[in-house]
């Protein structure tokens, strides 16, 4: 399989889950350094939203979800991410496998 041609950049955000982004070093879109499970959790929570089949009080129930939108109101953070079609977890393999939108090109 051949380089996949990126030209959507704005469109799409990497969690970068590698230290220095190894995999995706010519990457040149937003990207989010993650360096611990607890940060990722909570990133998962803010783009996915609360789990209604969850204890409101769990993990990634009703009432985390609500606490880390208050923790981040001011950061920008899920207007960023909202803004984004596709969040990566930073593999590789996610990359050379995603065809870019094509109504984007």
């Amino acid at each position: 399989m051949g380089p996949v041609k990126w030209s959507c950049f704005h469109l799409y955000v990497i969690l970068d889950i590698e230290a220095g982004m190894k995999s995706v070093q010519d990457w040149r879109g937003a990207s989010i350094p993650v360096r611990s499970f607890t940060d990722f959790r909570d990133l998962v929570v803010l783009i996915g939203g609360a789990d209604p089949a969850q204890h409101p009080q769990s993990w990634y129930g009703t009432e985390r979800h609500a606490w880390l939108q208050a923790q981040h109101r001011d950061s920008g953070i899920e207007g960023f991410l909202a803004a984004r079609r596709v969040v990566f977890s930073g593999l590789i393999t996610n990359l050379r496998c995603f065809q870019c939108d094509k109504n984007c090109l």
